[in-house]
């Protein structure tokens, strides 16, 4: 079993029922930038750690059912990771982090701040941000890791265009409106999830969402999109393959009863779907992860 204990820095970690995939992290400038991406999953995992490096994190997808990240102390987030999660650790904080029920795709850039005194660049942003969203960071790291993942060495000169892109862009964190009315409380994202739980395995409409907050439909979609990253409609097939994904751990499950179980509207959807979100099909992933004896 591989650990998930981050690369760079030193602190501690515990974890229960955790699995994590083959890291295979890359490294230039004796260290100076490093990255990797890794699938990882965990029922319950605690960590506390520190590190000289700054570190940028986007989950690339799946999810968390709670994560809750301290700084100094402070409470700085407690929600779900779910695709598209940007976070951003400067160097030298001291981070407290718990995972429930984990089950994602994540990739990790870690940038020494020396290197970005020496290039010249503006210096990123000394508070933490946790879950945020920018749509170029997105797509920059996942460029990369994609090239990583076709098994090419990524040339220095581009490995350098991505870091200067990104620190750039890490100083745009800092100038992001504060979150407000515009999102949904935590109780009010409770209950759809309670919603969508009780009701998997039919299709589900945005109007039935609406009413179990109590919000015009209008009002709903927009503060929903604006508090999760996602429009419903995705939010309710990423907890259907969160279910899919425990239910492949049984053996005599069958696909084609789990996709009628689960409320996709067909076995070739529920494939497709779960290959979308997990980067696998459901039979790859069920070969993975069934026990052995």
């Amino acid at each position: 079993m591989v650990s998930i204990d981050p690369l760079m820095g030193f602190g501690n970690s515990r974890s229960r029922g955790e699995f994590a995939g083959a890291r295979m992290p890359m490294r230039w400038h004796d260290d100076a930038i490093v990255f990797e991406t890794a699938d990882w999953r965990s029922q319950e995992t605690e960590i506390e750690w520190t590190a000289e490096h700054h570190l940028v994190v986007l989950t690339n997808c799946g999810s968390t059912v709670m994560t809750q990240v301290r700084a100094a102390g402070e409470l700085a987030f407690e929600g779900r990771d779910m695709p598209g999660a940007l976070s951003f650790v400067p160097a030298t904080i001291d981070r407290k982090c718990f995972y429930k029920a984990a089950d994602l795709s994540y990739s990790a850039l870690w940038i020494r701040p020396d290197l970005i005194d020496d290039w010249h660049l503006p210096p990123p942003p000394d508070k933490l941000t946790v879950n945020g969203q920018d749509p170029v960071i997105q797509a920059t790291v996942g460029a990369l890791r994609d090239e990583i993942r076709r098994d090419d060495v990524p040339d220095i000169s581009y490995v350098e265009q991505v870091v200067r892109m990104i620190v750039h862009r890490l100083c745009r964190l800092d100038r992001q409106p504060a979150s407000g009315g515009g999102r949904l409380s935590r109780r009010m994202l409770s209950r759809i999830d309670d919603y969508i739980r009780s009701n998997i395995g039919r299709q589900i409409s945005l109007s039935e969402l609406s009413a179990v907050t109590g919000l015009p439909l209008d009002s709903f979609a927009r503060r929903f999109k604006a508090t999760t990253g996602q429009t419903p409609y995705a939010w309710i097939l990423e907890l259907r393959v969160r279910h899919l994904a425990e239910r492949l751990r049984d053996k005599n499950a069958d696909l084609c009863m789990l996709a009628a179980e689960l409320g996709f509207s067909s076995q070739s959807h529920m494939t497709n779907t779960f290959r979308r979100l997990r980067g696998m099909t459901p039979a790859h992933y069920r070969r993975q992860n069934l026990p052995a004896f």
